[in-house]
């Protein structure tokens, strides 16, 4: 859940809240803090932020059933309706002869084979860049679903699994099992003879989109 009271960030007439000498009430209060709030839980929440001027490539490679090249494990936060919150992604790569691109899919914790759909539409979970160059740079790309957009991808309740932590209810208390919902971001190649080089992953939680 997002940790701001409305959920959402509240547009103001700044002429009328933020003029000089205009009283601060309580509601204009509770508005600043609520978009204080919602704007940290926007840009705060980075769940993978990898780079490698090396880079990083598949170890066989057959279109569309190839092995991961990497895969990131992190939490998540849930809607009320259980699904997650929107993910903005970049990934960063270079291919060094012939033509490929890369492909995201957010999905269960744990998986290790040829990407998937795990419940709700593959392409909401997928994201696939334009061709890589021959020199590393960050790549556009573009959801493949319907539901997400752009650079969002996003997992459906049906395809979240949590990990349940132990913490102590009080102080000098018996601990007691949380259970923390978990994704795993996981990076392909989409072409069936050129090898591309995976150098850089970032993906970033929008709480309250």
């Amino acid at each position: 859940m997002s940790t701001s009271q409305f959920g959402y960030l509240v547009s103001t007439d700044t002429s009328v809240c933020c003029a000089a000498n205009h009283p601060l009430d309580a509601l204009s209060a509770r508005i600043v803090m609520n978009n204080v709030n919602h704007l940290s839980d926007e840009f705060a929440q980075v769940r993978v932020n990898w780079n490698d001027a090396v880079g990083i490539v598949p170890k066989t490679y057959t279109n569309f059933t190839n092995q991961q090249i990497g895969a990131w494990q992190f939490p998540i936060t849930q809607r009320q309706n259980g699904d997650s919150y929107k993910f903005r992604i970049r990934l960063a790569g270079a291919v060094a002869s012939g033509t490929a691109t890369l492909m995201a899919v957010i999905g269960p914790p744990g998986f290790t084979g040829p990407r998937t759909a795990w419940g709700g539409a593959i392409g909401d979970q997928m994201f696939v860049t334009a061709s890589l160059g021959a020199g590393i740079a960050w790549v556009t790309g573009t959801s493949q679903g319907p539901a997400a957009s752009g650079d969002l991808i996003y997992l459906p309740a049906a395809a979240i699994t949590s990990r349940t932590f132990t913490t102590a209810v009080s102080l000098g208390g018996n601990p007691a099992g949380v259970d923390v919902p978990f994704a795993q971001l996981s990076i392909y190649g989409t072409a069936s003879a050129a090898i591309p080089t995976l150098n850089g992953v970032y993906l970033a939680e929008y709480v309250g989109t």
